[in-house]
């Protein structure tokens, strides 16, 4: 109860700010990037008209219905907004054929058994097969849950020894559009219903799993796992401010215990010249081990609440297969995307809100905070290194200032810096800097 109370004070205060900001002019649509990056993104647009999206330009933007939503292909620019208008017209758009056990774009052929699991991905950018070579992937696999202790909370070792391996049921292969190949794969346990919505994009090099959960049942856990054909000793896991390397092995005793281990918005198997990540939006259990990646997807445990996780649960996660380690594979960024994308509003802003700030760097800036001062008239910009390397940050302030120092977290004991020409900031490797500017 004091979750939803809270989520619902800070709902009204954003549509009191929306209200403040926005003039709700019909068939005009105001896109919002809250990342540092320029990106380039699918937003969804709650329209039940036929018709088509232009930019601020006049030009047609790809755009695809589902429903009574649409899916419009936008770039906007780091911490920005534009503006997208609807024309309602009775056009005709092109699809392509549905096949039953395969879809392909030109990314990725996927093909998958009568069970619903995964037996092929092939990279077509790549040249290269993602999976294990006779296993399967996207296994959602039931076992059952009954910890020593903290049943809310624990996982024991030796949980997978009773486990149910679901299969679907149904397969519904929908018509290729123009930005995705979407696949519904339908499951039943007990009680329980599961609806994935397998979705390949044109733009993206995501494919997504939303999935859709129906839960009745007591003390199982519902996981996913996929068996690549990656090879590496260790696995890294995003965390707050970067990243952190375990093993995949099981050697040690130490090694033994890390059966799940803790992982924010990835977690990434790599080879130096190719890998495989995970990604997700709110699941946080990992498991990485040899060449399988794995995610918890749910825990019905009943003490001390014995109502955990009955209902609908609503939740997507991704497999992200990529050139490179996660850097090179932009990992960070696409995870950004999937937790932090694109959002449209109705109607247009009374002024359009440009950047505070914009970076030149090599690796994209992951800003933490932009905010008043806790005491002055200073702007606090914050920001942090998180692939784990030196990095040399040029900030460009778009606003007037005074003087710019560098400050510790809590504000205090400022180094004046020359902004002369931008102000080039030194990291080293996963270093937060927080900056003020007198105003």
């Amino acid at each position: 109860m004091e979750y939803e109370a809270c989520f619902s004070e800070i709902t009204k205060l954003n549509k009191a700010l929306d209200d403040a900001h926005y003039i709700r002019t019909p068939d005009l649509y105001t896109i919002r990037n809250l990342n540092a990056w320029t990106l380039t993104d699918l937003v969804t647009v709650s329209e039940a008209r036929t018709g088509y999206f232009t930019d601020n330009e006049g030009r047609i933007l790809k755009s695809e219905k589902h429903g009574e939503q649409y899916l419009v292909a936008v770039s906007v620019p780091g911490l920005s907004e534009t503006v997208i208008r609807f024309t309602a017209d009775d056009i005709m758009v092109s699809s392509g054929k549905a096949d039953q056990n395969m879809v392909a774009n030109a990314h990725y052929q996927v093909k998958w058994d009568d069970n619903g699991q995964l037996t092929s991905i092939y990279d077509r950018d790549n040249a290269r097969e993602v999976l294990a070579i006779g296993n399967r992937s996207n296994v959602l696999t039931v076992y059952e849950d009954r910890p020593t202790s903290f049943d809310n909370w624990n996982i024991d070792a030796d949980y997978p020894e009773k486990a149910i391996i679901l299969h679907a049921n149904q397969v519904v292969v929908h018509t290729p559009g123009p930005l995705t190949q979407r696949v519904d794969f339908h499951y039943t346990f007990q009680n329980s219903t599961v609806v994935q919505t397998m979705t390949l994009y044109t733009n993206s090099r995501r494919i997504d799993f939303k999935t859709h959960i129906d839960w009745h049942e007591h003390q199982f856990l519902l996981r996913t796992a996929f068996n690549t054909a990656i090879l590496s000793n260790y696995a890294t896991f995003d965390i707050q401010y970067g990243n952190v390397a375990r093993p995949t092995t099981s050697n040690t005793s130490w090694e033994i215990a890390k059966f799940e281990t803790v992982g924010h918005k990835w977690a990434d198997l790599s080879q130096h010249d190719y890998g495989v990540s995970l990604l997700n939006d709110s699941k946080y259990g990992y498991s990485v081990k040899k060449g399988q990646l794995s995610l918890s997807l749910l825990k019905s445990g009943i003490d001390p609440d014995t109502e955990a996780d009955q209902g609908e649960h609503d939740f997507t996660y991704s497999l992200l297969p990529h050139a490179g380690d996660f850097v090179t594979g932009r990992v960070e960024e696409i995870a950004m995307a999937l937790n932090h994308g694109l959002t449209a509003i109705e109607g247009e802003p009374k002024k359009i809100s440009k950047p505070l700030f914009t970076f030149e760097t090599e690796q994209p800036v992951m800003v933490d905070a932009i905010k008043h001062s806790e005491e002055g008239n200073q702007a606090i910009l914050r920001f942090h290194e998180y692939a784990g390397q030196n990095a040399v940050v040029k900030v460009v302030p778009q606003f007037d200032f005074g003087q710019v120092s560098r400050v510790r977290l809590d504000e205090t004991h400022p180094e004046v810096l020359n902004n002369q020409d931008g102000i080039l900031v030194s990291l080293k490797p996963y270093e937060v800097v927080t900056l003020a500017f007198e105003r």
